[in-house]
């Protein structure tokens, strides 16, 4: 009996004896946490946007040295590394679609906190650049969507647009991006014609019914300053406008080509007046100081094209009436000179009718027909041979001189407008912005 009381005793001792063991061995309920990572922050950029190849700096601080211990992602698209130190990262842009892409910046052993607060919400923005080839930066939404009426490149990422819109286009505003399209401000307010001028200090002119000063930043709650305005019928219409950079020496011209120019920016006297019964000019182009054009016509009237035009900064004027097959049933609607002597002209009664181009090689006095239509009532010419133009979502181009036209490019979506500035062409499309660095 003593023998099976001990045998159970020591049963029972060794089934606690391993239970206990058991129990410590095993894990317990409350987590295990790492050792606190400790924060790298990211206080700024050198520059918030830029074309794919551009080395931007990212600043701040307790950074890690070893750059294989650091990745800068574009919409997970790695950036090749340029150097590291503890206070700078600098990262070669990638090229990406889409022109505002997520950043993300991962460091070995550190919590990268961003500080960055810009327009972008914190990211960097990348404009697309192959030369020779067209390249796509995807934009949704960034310029209101509206016909696009009149534009000009100050530079290839400095874009102006004069748009319409409204139920009965008869919302006329000119938008600018001043990052190359990945975000657009409302510059202006216009009139009938949405006939600008922009400079490179983001200044200019613009129609609104009457000249407006539009101020670096645009027009934004009334501060325009008005330049010109009148009740007679030579301000019925300013239809085309030329103004130096720096604002003070600049001319515009009415419908009825009566022409008014300013040597200090303020003061306008008229140096041309041929009192035209009919209002005709419809577009203009400045090449420089001393050269511009305007062009037009009066299909309801039955009148031949007109060109206005002076190479010596105004002093002079000559008032043509060109001749065509198509006499009072044609207009002049848009103007592009390579250099004082050589231009082009578009010519078209309606957009049903045939659009034709002409061309000059001195200077606007006489002008032959292109014997092939253009694909569209917007073109653009880099030298006397090559040139572009649309439609629909295709891009074509011309290397004769406009006699033959041919794909270029089938764009994703809808082309509105081209323009060229700089040797880089610029397409805008439905969704984004192309470029053709040349």
């Amino acid at each position: 009996m003593y023998y099976n009381s001990f045998k159970l005793f020591f049963s029972v001792s060794l089934f606690l004896s391993l239970l206990a063991c058991s129990e410590n061995d095993s894990p317990t309920d409350e987590p295990t946490t790492d050792p606190e990572l400790e924060v790298a922050n990211v206080q700024s950029y050198s520059q918030d946007f830029g074309y794919n190849g551009d080395i931007v700096e990212i600043t701040g601080s307790n950074f890690v040295e070893n750059s294989s211990d650091v990745e800068v992602l574009f919409d997970g698209v790695a950036s090749e590394i340029v150097s590291t130190s503890k206070t700078s990262i600098q990262v070669k842009l990638p090229l990406v679609e889409n022109g505002i892409p997520k950043l993300e910046i991962n460091m070995k052993d550190r919590k990268v906190v961003s500080e960055v607060a810009n327009a972008y919400e914190g990211n960097i923005g990348v404009l697309a650049k192959v030369p020779g080839e067209w390249a796509l930066t995807k934009l949704e939404g960034a310029l209101p969507n509206a016909t696009i009426w009149t534009s000009q490149l100050v530079s290839p990422d400095r874009l102006y647009y004069g748009l319409i819109s409204g139920s009965n286009n008869n919302t006329r505003t000119t938008w600018r991006s001043l990052d190359g399209g990945l975000t657009f401000k409302r510059w202006a307010y216009q009139g009938f014609s949405n006939v600008f001028q922009a400079t490179s200090t983001d200044e200019g002119w613009a129609e609104s019914l009457r000249l407006l000063k539009i101020p670096a930043g645009g027009s934004v709650n009334e501060k325009e300053e008005v330049l010109f305005t009148t009740t007679d019928k030579s301000n019925s219409n300013i239809a085309a406008i030329s103004v130096s950079d720096d604002l003070q020496t600049g001319m515009f011209i009415t419908g009825s080509k009566t022409v008014y120019k300013t040597t200090d920016g303020e003061n306008f006297d008229v140096v041309y007046d041929p009192d035209y019964e009919y209002l005709t000019i419809r577009t203009g182009f400045r090449l420089d100081d001393e050269h511009f054009w305007a062009g037009g016509g009066n299909t309801t009237y039955g009148l031949k094209p007109s060109l206005l035009f002076t190479h010596d900064g105004g002093t002079t004027w000559n008032d043509l009436e060109l001749t065509f097959d198509e006499d009072g049933k044609t207009t002049v609607r848009k103007i592009q000179f390579i250099d004082s002597k050589n231009g082009f002209m578009l010519t078209y009664y309606d957009i049903y009718s045939p659009f034709r181009l002409r061309k000059t090689t001195d200077g606007g006095f006489t002008w032959d027909t292109v014997e092939t239509l253009l694909p569209n009532t917007n073109f653009v010419f880099l030298d006397t041979k090559i040139g572009w133009s649309f439609s629909g979502n295709t891009i074509y181009k011309t290397t004769d001189g406009g006699l033959t036209w041919n794909e270029d490019l089938k764009a994703g979506s809808r082309v509105d407008r081209i323009d060229i500035k700089d040797n880089v062409v610029v397409a805008k499309i439905e969704n984004g912005i192309l470029r053709y660095f040349l």
